[in-house]
């Protein structure tokens, strides 16, 4: 198996542990920023402890070397947590989600400026008919316009970009392996949560279940420990436009593993908008040449 392909299979296996919180959540009853700072502590952890079993002692040099960039996409992950578990919070899902995920397509767009990569005009279309998948899965279409919040577009659109910060940096960092990378910025994600947990203290009374602290506790192994390793292992060897086309399957997950464990329902046009990102997906994996592959790893850090 080639260095790329395993890349793909790391990324899409971080987005199927992803599709896992929405579940989790479901039956967590503490103010979300606890939530993000409980994960982000566990997950960094795990990541630690991972490190120095397998590798016996983190790289202090490369580290050093990509500070900078290790800083910024921390704490741009950080601030995406906050800012989707709260835009959950005083909206809807489904939009939370579909401002969020624009993202990946200001992403690609700004990929040649940044990264140098050619733009793929059949990728495009593969995006755009991804994004329409998402739009139909999120069930916004036909949604009463009332239930659309400001403060949540606002809050999902600091999602949105935090998003990017993380792919930007990570694609604008040198030589610094996937152990070390993931234990950094986790450690930093947590750290930038911080402030809004001191603040979520002081404004609301918190209870303290032992269902809700395991299942932060969990989520911090699976959704973000084992499944940011796998992620940064995946998106350091891939190019922008395969990581924004096939991060559209995560909502795909999301919704399926809602339907699944939570027994909710999914409509007719929200099973097309799946087939259409999933079809999207594999389309885009299927038109890229062996050339553009080996572009994808050029300047792979793992």
């Amino acid at each position: 198996m080639t260095q790329q392909n395993k890349a793909k299979i790391s990324y899409v296996f971080a987005l199927f542990l992803y599709g896992t919180m929405a579940v989790l959540l479901k039956y967590i009853n503490l103010p979300i920023e606890f939530v993000a700072l409980i994960r982000g502590i566990v997950g960094s952890l795990f990541l630690l402890i991972l490190t120095l079993l397998t590798r016996g002692k983190l790289d202090i040099s490369s580290i050093k070397k990509n500070f900078k960039y290790l800083l910024l996409s921390g704490m741009s992950l950080g601030i995406n947590w906050v800012c989707l578990f709260r835009a959950f919070r005083v909206s809807t899902v489904s939009i939370s989600i579909l401002v969020d995920y624009m993202a990946p397509i200001f992403m690609i767009i700004i990929s040649p400026l940044l990264f140098k990569e050619h733009l793929n005009k059949k990728k495009l279309i593969c995006v755009f008919i991804a994004f329409i998948g998402l739009i139909m899965v999120s069930g916004v279409v036909g949604s009463d316009i009332r239930m659309i919040n400001v403060e949540g577009l606002l809050l999902a659109a600091g999602a949105g970009l935090g998003f990017m910060g993380v792919i930007i940096f990570n694609k604008l960092m040198g030589d610094v392996s996937v152990y070390d990378k993931a234990v950094v910025q986790i450690s930093i994600a947590a750290l930038t949560v911080v402030p809004f947990a001191i603040k979520a203290v002081l404004e609301t009374s918190i209870v303290w279940d032992f269902k809700s602290v395991f299942l932060s506790f969990i989520m911090g192994l699976v959704s973000t420990g084992m499944a940011y390793y796998f992620y940064f292992y995946g998106i350091s060897g891939l190019s922008v436009q395969t990581v924004a086309v096939v991060g559209y399957v995560e909502p795909v997950i999301t919704v399926l593993s809602s339907v699944i464990f939570l027994k909710e329902s999914m409509s007719m046009a929200a099973m097309a908008g799946a087939v259409l990102i999933i079809g999207a997906a594999v389309s885009s994996e299927l038109i890229s040449g062996h050339g553009e592959d080996k572009k994808e790893l050029n300047g792979s850090a793992i």
